[in-house]
């Protein structure tokens, strides 16, 4: 009887160890995992050696129609001002982390101090739906402080929180494209306010206006006629 005792001890025992590292196990995947799916700044692939290649979307979000356009959009600013802007996307941060941080901070990663001057980055935040801009201090001269906000802010962002995100990045390299190259700021998108359809029916608060203004029509007509009536009945003989 001791023996199986033991035996039996010997088994909860080694169940209970088994349960306790599945749960173990699971509360480490549960703690790792908002981190690796977080993008760090080693998760966005350098193209800055890549002439051709102005666009890293980490976030696998345009389409290759798209991704062709801005690239030969960009490179053609590059090429004609000397310039030189890229555009990421990031499918999200780790819990703290704003996107002006992480674009600065891949801004910092991928471009050392002596050639940060004609550079540009602009970054979309996908889960967030957030932008950031970091402009070198020799491309601010064409890209000054608020046409770095609009472009972020108003030209990528306003058609990202519509869906339409292929367009956004179109859009915002076309803009960038036209302002270095000295032609007219085309702006950013108008944001148009849905208009209603016409109704051919009076609403509650207009019918109350004109119920009331009968009343007090009627009214103003009783207070003069009736005194009138009463008069010539009075006068009558």
């Amino acid at each position: 009887m001791k023996h199986i005792w033991n035996a039996c001890q010997g088994y909860s025992l080694r169940r209970g160890m088994v349960a306790i590292t599945a749960l173990l196990m699971g509360l480490q995947l549960l703690i790792t995992a908002p981190v690796l799916a977080a993008t760090t700044v080693l998760d966005v692939p350098n193209i800055t050696a890549d002439p051709n290649n102005w666009v890293a979307d980490e976030a696998n979000l345009l389409s290759p129609i798209a991704t062709r356009t801005v690239n030969k959009t960009l490179s053609q600013v590059a090429k004609q001002t000397g310039n030189e802007v890229r555009m990421v996307t990031v499918r999200g941060l780790n819990y703290g982390v704003t996107p002006q941080a992480f674009a600065d901070e891949l801004f910092e990663e991928w471009f050392p101090a002596e050639f940060q001057g004609n550079q540009a980055l602009l970054l979309l935040d996908v889960k967030t739906k957030d932008a950031a801009i970091r402009v070198g201090e020799q491309a601010k001269d064409a890209i000054p402080d608020d046409l770095a906000q609009s472009l972020a802010l108003e030209s990528l962002l306003i058609p990202v929180r519509q869906g339409n995100y292929n367009q956004a990045f179109q859009d915002t390299a076309a803009r960038i494209e036209a302002v270095l190259a000295g032609n007219a700021d085309p702006g950013p998108p108008v944001v148009e306010i849905a208009q209603l359809p016409e109704r051919n029916y009076k609403t509650s608060e207009e019918t109350n206006d004109f119920n009331a203004t009968i009343i007090v029509v009627v009214l103003l007509a009783l207070a003069t006629i009736v005194p009138m009536v009463t008069y010539f009945m009075y006068q009558r003989p």
